[in-house]
């Protein structure tokens, strides 16, 4: 698999993440708001989660640990909000998650 194959994929399975609970009825502007909360969450989860556990392995230090993936988990949290159509409440727990 080329690299090329590999950022195709990659790009496709954001694609299908970031447009979950997005009803067709909504205007292209507004589903392309809820696209990059979505997005958003989507890839700061997983950064949290790798660069925390990355960190944990060099360090042996829990108080990086736990507070990485609990993170991680609100920002996993935010997507299932996204998915149920809550996107004013994940709009909002993103904007106090990066506070």
């Amino acid at each position: 698999m080329s690299v090329k194959q590999i950022f195709q994929a990659v790009g496709k399975h954001m694609d299908q993440v970031s447009s979950v609970g997005i009803p067709a009825s909504l205007s292209k502007e507004e589903a392309r708001r809820k696209k990059v909360i979505s997005t958003l969450a989507y890839i700061t989860m997983y950064l949290v989660a790798i660069y925390g556990t990355i960190f944990f392995i060099f360090t042996h230090d829990w108080l990086i640990l736990l507070p990485a993936w609990g993170f991680a988990g609100i920002f996993a949290l935010l997507l299932w909000a996204g998915r149920q159509q809550m996107f004013g409440l994940a709009r909002l727990g993103l904007i106090f998650t990066f506070c």
